[in-house]
């Protein structure tokens, strides 16, 4: 039989990966005048809308004054 082999990055590299998008979050929530969407988000930043709905979680835990 074949072997699958995980290859995964280590967790801190996807740590500063994720440290980063949280920040370009921030800053595009910050350019922006009127709402945005999470689609939009998504696009912008080239990940899963579940990504985005995850890293906005993690703001709001963090007490991010986030409205919307």
């Amino acid at each position: 039989g074949s072997m699958l082999k995980l290859c995964m990055k280590p967790i801190e590299e996807r740590s500063v990966r994720r440290a980063e998008r949280l920040f370009e979050i921030l800053q595009l929530l910050r350019r922006v005048r009127t709402p945005i969407t999470a689609d939009t988000i998504a696009r912008e930043l080239e990940v899963s809308k579940r990504s985005v709905y995850r890293d906005m979680a993690a703001l709001l835990a963090l007490r991010v004054p986030i409205r919307g």
